[in-house]
């Protein structure tokens, strides 16, 4: 900025008609207006770039949260299902003194137990930002 003031005080001064220097003046005016108008517009589209990456970043966002909500939800629906079945075994076991269906029933739920549906839910989210994996299922 600097050196176009000093450029454009080098213009004024060499030239000794008035309307000439107006005229470079006027130049220079038409030619900083049309620089700044280029800028603001490459502002504006790249504030624009933003807000639409925002946009996606947050749907994205959100809908990850929505599926492992009901990843989560299944998984332990699911494994409360499988334990009380467990236990029905277990208590049938006992009452008709059967140890293989005890052995049967415990292992099972211990099995169950051990695992981890949060644990699950890592994957599923490393699965999710996988972009050569299609499809996830649970």
């Amino acid at each position: 900025m600097k050196e176009v003031i000093r450029n454009s005080k080098k213009a004024f001064t060499s030239s000794k008609n008035p309307v000439s220097n107006a005229a470079k003046g006027f130049e220079m005016l038409v030619n900083a207006y049309a620089d700044y108008k280029t800028v603001c517009q490459t502002e504006h589209t790249k504030r624009e770039a933003i807000s639409a990456w925002r946009e996606v970043q947050l749907s994205k966002t959100n809908n990850q949260r929505e599926f492992l909500e009901s990843y989560l939800k299944e998984r332990f629906i699911e494994r409360r299902h499988v334990i009380d079945e467990m236990f029905h075994r277990l208590d049938q076991g006992i009452e008709s003194d059967n140890p293989e269906l005890i052995s049967m029933a415990m292992t099972a739920i211990q099995n169950t137990v051990q695992s981890s549906p949060l644990q699950e839910a890592s994957n599923v989210l490393m699965a999710m930002n996988d972009p050569s994996v299609d499809r996830i299922e649970f």
